[in-house]
């Protein structure tokens, strides 16, 4: 069982503390309100505690545990610091885009014996180490997770973060790091300290990479003919292949877990009494997958809620008069359960996302205040279930009639609130993107005109998503790169329809 703890709030609003974790933190509970700031760590990691699949070792094989460089005491007496130094290698098969270590146990306040240390976490600089055989290596600091109102100690239950491990620079798979964990020593005495590893290895990939590379590659989908056409990037190949009707709803995600964006379509049944079918192209072996899930109504929502690094078939139903209530119902990948879940009311706008970073999708909508039409919009308010603690996430955002724009902007593994609204002259005004990112800042950037499609991506494969744009009288792309400058691609033509955009929402 995990617990989740809150920092108590004096009544300044400051944050309490009084240097003793038994005091200054509650553990949350359903029976009663408890005031605090709640730490960032999952309740439920993709990975599991103990796990194998992030392997723990000495930095230094040759020196004992308790001896430098893998452990090492500096300062006086009741005093100076403790580093704790280790290489983890990354076994779970896949690229990580995201490790942190959470304290399951440690000598501190509240925890100790009488002749144990007492130790507080705090972040690290990176380090380079000269090991027994005169090798030097570089070891990576720890970042302390909800340092929040000058509080810059932790201890149980904190979360330290390794920041060099990034969806634009993941660890790869059999690859190993070493990082350095660093307390402060309040009273010596033997030391015990213990850590969960937290890896997320399924990274919201760039939409539409067909090839693999890391970046959304362009590509349409040509109604006509029934044929998918998309320019890879990694290599300028053309991917040419039918597949799909004219009527189907385009579904791009990674079904089979290989890296690879699979064609993929999702087709409401005739008659309306029959269920709505996937079908998807696997590019691990180019096989087709066929999964019957949905009705007429609903709309695909496809998306990894499991973080098994492989998309599961889900659908959104939207309420009704007589039922206003809706529901999202997954096909999970991991073990072929169902998963329904109530979230959302009539009218709403499905709009998953990973917003935590756990490496899973969380449920969203997207609701507009009553009363709008598209010449009188209403403010918008996004509502997400975290899939991390399953609290709710709530942001004004926005207003009615726009289009969605979710990605993850700013590069740090979450999904940020994204809108993108057309300008008001059908003649040529500029449209806007208005992203509110998960960091708390916000960008208002000009892209676009009337009648574009909202196509964002990662173009430029940097890990963070750019601004694009796809023109359908010209068919040309118009990206603003994150990493710097523009690109601009012609593929395509009139009739078209880009493949990074969901028809069903």
């Amino acid at each position: 069982m995990y617990y989740q703890h809150v920092r108590k709030v004096l009544a300044s609003g400051a944050l309490q503390d009084t240097d003793n974790n038994v005091a200054d933190f509650d553990i949350v509970s359903t029976l009663a309100p408890i005031y605090g700031t709640a730490g960032p760590e999952n309740l439920s990691s993709p990975l599991p505690r103990s796990s194998s699949q992030i392997a723990p070792s000495l930095l230094d094989a040759s020196a004992p545990a308790g001896a430098a460089p893998n452990q090492v005491r500096s300062g006086s007496s009741n005093s100076g610091t403790l580093s704790v130094r280790r290489t983890y290698t990354n076994n779970t098969g896949a690229p990580v885009t995201r490790l942190r270590f959470r304290i399951t146990d440690l000598s501190t306040e509240g925890s100790r014996t009488a002749d144990e240390a007492e130790l507080r976490f705090v972040g690290s600089p990176d380090i380079s180490v000269t090991l027994g055989n005169g090798n030097v290596v570089e070891v990576q600091g720890t970042r302390f997770e909800g340092a929040l109102g000058g509080i810059i100690e932790g201890g149980l239950n904190s979360t330290a973060s390794v920041e060099s491990v990034t969806p634009a620079h993941p660890l790869a798979p059999g690859a190993s790091i070493s990082v350095q964990f660093l307390f402060n020593v309040r009273i010596d005495g033997s030391y015990r300290f213990a850590f969960e590893a937290q890896a997320t290895n399924a990274a919201r990939k760039a939409p539409s990479d067909f090839d693999g590379d890391g970046k959304t590659d362009f590509a349409i989908f040509r109604r006509s003919n029934g044929t998918w056409y998309a320019l890879r990037s990694g290599n300028g190949g053309l991917l040419s292949q039918p597949f799909g009707l004219q009527g189907d709803y385009m579904v791009v995600q990674d079904y089979d877990g290989d890296g690879k964006s699979d064609l993929a379509v999702w087709r409401a049944a005739i008659p309306l009494t029959e269920p709505a079918v996937f079908y998807v192209l696997r590019s691990s072996d180019n096989t087709l997958a066929a999964q019957a899930w949905g009705r007429f109504t609903d709309v695909p929502v496809p998306d990894d809620y499991d973080g098994d690094g492989k998309a599961d078939y889900a659908v959104y139903r939207d309420g009704n008069n007589l039922s206003p209530l809706s529901y999202w119902y997954v096909l999970r990948s991991t073990d072929g359960s169902l998963v329904a879940t109530q979230w959302g009311t009539d009218g709403d706008r499905p709009q998953p996302g990973d917003y935590d970073g756990d490496g899973r999708a969380d449920l969203t909508i997207k609701r507009a205040a009553p009363g709008g039409s598209s010449m009188n919009p209403q403010p918008a308010t996004f509502y997400t279930l975290l899939s991390s603690t399953g609290a709710l996430y709530a942001r004004a955002w926005g207003i009615d009639h726009e289009i969605e724009a979710e990605g993850d902007y700013d590069g740090d593994g979450k999904t940020d609130t994204a809108v993108y609204r057309w300008g008001t002259d059908p003649s040529g005004s500029p449209g806007t993107f208005y992203i509110l990112q998960s960091g708390g800042g916000t960008i208002i950037q000009q892209w676009g005109q009337f009648g574009d499609f909202c196509v964002p991506g990662d173009y430029d494969g940097d890990g963070r998503t750019d601004l694009a744009v796809w023109r359908p009288t010209e068919g040309t792309f118009y990206v603003l790169k994150s990493s710097g400058g523009q690109l601009t691609q012609q593929w395509g033509q009139p009739g078209d329809l880009p493949t990074t955009v969901y028809l069903g929402r």
